[in-house]
């Protein structure tokens, strides 16, 4: 029981100080000039495995302006998707200029996935002037276990 207890709160404390890097990270990932932006731009999931990047958009027109994303999946292993949708498409977003929209993009790791295999998905943004896509990079892991 008592060693039980002692790895089990070693792994929460280890697993909070990495959920706090990755905040961390994403924080400075974030603050950019550039109209897209996905943070973290690079993710390790697990086989079987799905989770949640930022996808921010930027209107740095002069005028209120109208955007939509797409993502397409790089490879047959992984699937992309949005958020806000559930789909490859996200919703429609009208910034103000100066404004930022902010949404999820799932990355979801298949299971017969190839440990340490780098997958993709890349975003497209309607509407934006000048570097309209990104990448998030996805690097097929191990489900992490005590021993």
């Amino acid at each position: 029981l008592w060693v039980r207890g002692t790895f089990s709160s070693v792994g929460r404390i280890t697993t909070e100080s990495f959920e706090q890097a990755d905040a961390a990270i994403a924080d400075i990932f974030e603050n950019t000039d550039s109209p897209l932006v996905i943070s973290p731009p690079i993710k390790t999931i697990a086989q079987g495995n799905a989770d949640q990047v930022n996808v921010i958009i930027t209107n740095q027109q002069q005028e209120d302006t109208k955007f939509v994303a797409k993502v397409t999946s790089l490879d047959s292993e992984i699937l992309c998707v949005f958020g806000d949708t559930k789909k490859d498409t996200s919703l429609a977003y009208t910034l103000p200029s100066g404004k930022q929209a902010k949404f999820g993009l799932i990355a979801e790791v298949k299971p017969n996935a190839k440990l340490n295999k780098l997958l993709g998905c890349n975003v497209e943004v309607t509407g934006l002037i000048g570097d309209n896509s990104e990448q998030l990079s996805v690097k097929v892991g191990k489900e992490n276990g005590l021993f």
